[in-house]
Formats: C-alpha cells, sequence, structure tokens
C-alpha cells in the first residue's frame, strides 16, 4: 500500500491538520520522488519537506509552493541551492 499512489493520494487528503508530520513519511521511495504528492501535501499544510526526495528537496516549484502556502519556514529542509536562492529573492 506504500507504492499505491491512489492510496496515497487519498491518505494525504484525509489526514488531521496540524497532527504532527503529513503522511508522505510513510510512502515508498519511489512515491516520495512524486511532485504532485508533494503539492498536495503543502496544500493541505502538513508539508513533510524532511521527506522528501532529493530532487524535491531541489525544486523551485515545490520551494514557490512552500512560499505561496505560508510555510517558507520550512524552507531551512531544502537544499542548499534553493536556500540560497530564496533567501536572495
Amino acid at each position: 500500500m506504500r507504492n499505491d499512489y491512489d492510496v496515497a493520494k487519498f491518505a494525504i487528503e484525509h489526514q488531521e491538520r496540524n497532527h504532527g508530520p503529513g503522511e508522505f513519511r510513510y510512502l515508498s521511495a519511489a512515491l516520495r520522488y512524486n511532485t504532485e504528492l508533494a503539492m498536495l501535501e503543502i496544500k493541505m499544510g502538513l508539508a513533510d519537506v524532511s521527506s522528501f526526495s532529493r530532487r524535491l528537496k531541489d525544486s523551485d516549484e515545490v520551494a514557490e509552493a512552500l512560499i505561496e502556502a505560508d510555510c517558507e519556514w520550512l524552507m531551512y529542509q531544502m537544499s542548499e541551492r534553493v536556500r540560497r536562492k530564496y533567501r536572495e529573492d
């Protein structure tokens, strides 16, 4: 079930807000690379950036979504390149 996209999407959409880290940490390594699921977790307000893949932590799209969702405080978990870029912007 950890590698099933539909189950992962359902779990992310139905998790409780402000109840610890999100469901992303339980996903398979393959799904932790999925940008759509990461964006959904950010939108839900429970982004567990520490569980994102290295590629997602280096993504401008993810960084911009964090900023838009008022979760820019999570930028410290993003890649060094992203932290430098958005500190300057």
